[in-house]
């Protein structure tokens, strides 16, 4: 074993500045912002698909256009002030992804027509599913298109994403989904846009929005997501499990959990609040964790930044690039989450 400090993991990868902050850093509030407002657009763009037709079709292209190049000229201005280089292609993929959705959607609409050979099959045609029955990739190798493409196709069958209010970028939208032990219902959302926790339904992939001990959230890409707390995700009772996350962005700042999962993460902002025992945390790639915890623990994790504060030496193994930083004092709690205020310069390396 071997006790590393901050930034003096195996890669160039710095992670975040050793900073106390007192506000959010612009990097992380503009990417929090950016995944709210592309999260925002695909949704439209999405109702554009399945509504190829309508009196307001060419108006909602044209607003869909301005919020596009508006986000473009936000990227392009932040990219000349602040905007880490090893973060630039994360914001030029994700507006290439946008541009072609838009320009598919503006496109003329083939006639439908029979086609014959294997053009019938899947696989055969070219589009969504294009070489599907020919060629298996690896589910963590896919492109950003095709990973859209498939959170689209869930969005379509299991309704539910709603509207969280808290974004500083007007029309956010929130997948909020939290399973309970049982049965599955969801949080319906009145006309102030709230979640009131009575109104509950069921829905057909197992998922909850309701005052339970555990909050799961599986399987989304481009969403921002923030539950609202619960009796039991205020006082330390419930626990946590975030897997296979894409492009998302995570708010749990107001909720406390006695344990936190982490799984599968590529490309997300997560703001965990309070954890009472330990985080786990696997397969975490090019991502942001900000979170208070008794322990810190990732494994097989590359190019991170933790914001932490934690009462004992976190622990990473099998990872590289992986930086370190005290949790910005605007995340604190009142009595300031105990002791251990150097800890999280105290790594274990393994």
């Amino acid at each position: 074993m071997a006790s590393t400090s901050v930034n003096q993991a195996p890669s160039t990868h710095t992670g975040p500045a050793q900073n106390d902050y007192t506000t959010p850093p612009l990097s992380i509030d503009f990417y929090r912002n950016f995944l709210a407002q592309s999260a925002a657009l695909t949704e439209e763009l999405d109702r554009l698909a399945t509504h190829p037709t309508g009196p307001d079709r060419a108006d909602a292209l044209e607003h869909a256009q301005a919020s596009l190049t508006r986000l473009s000229s936000a990227v392009r201005d932040a990219t000349a002030s602040f905007i880490p280089a090893r973060d630039q292609r994360t914001y030029a993929d994700t507006l290439k992804f946008l541009s072609t959705r838009l320009a598919e959607a503006k496109a003329p609409r083939a006639k439908f027509a029979f086609k014959s050979g294997s053009g019938n099959r899947p696989g055969g045609g070219r589009g969504l599913l294009a070489g599907w029955g020919e060629t298996k990739k690896n589910a963590s190798a896919i492109s950003l298109e095709d990973a859209a493409e498939l959170a689209q196709q869930r969005r379509r069958g299991a309704p539910g994403y709603v509207s969280s209010g808290e974004s500083s970028w007007a029309g956010t939208p929130a997948g909020l989904r939290s399973p309970a032990s049982e049965a599955a219902v969801e949080g319906e959302v009145d006309e102030q846009g709230e979640t009131p926790h009575a109104a509950l339904s069921s829905t057909a992939d197992g998922t909850v929005q309701s005052p339970s001990t555990t909050i799961t959230i599986p399987n989304k890409s481009h969403a921002y997501m923030k539950p609202p707390p619960t009796p039991s995700s205020t006082t330390n009772a419930g626990t946590a499990t975030l897997s296979d996350l894409s492009f998302c962005v995570v708010d749990l700042s107001s909720h406390s959990f006695a344990t936190l999962t982490l799984l599968n993460i590529n490309h997300c902002l997560l703001l965990c609040g309070h954890v009472t025992g330990a985080v786990h945390a696997t397969n975490i790639q090019s991502s942001k964790i900000v979170v208070a915890s008794q322990q810190f623990r990732m494994h097989d994790s590359n190019a991170c930044s933790v914001y932490l504060h934690t009462a004992s030496r976190p622990i990473i193994e099998g990872c590289t690039g992986i930086g370190f930083a005290a949790l910005p004092s605007w995340l604190r709690s009142e009595d300031g989450d105990g002791g251990g205020e150097e800890m999280w310069r105290q790594v274990d390396d393994f």
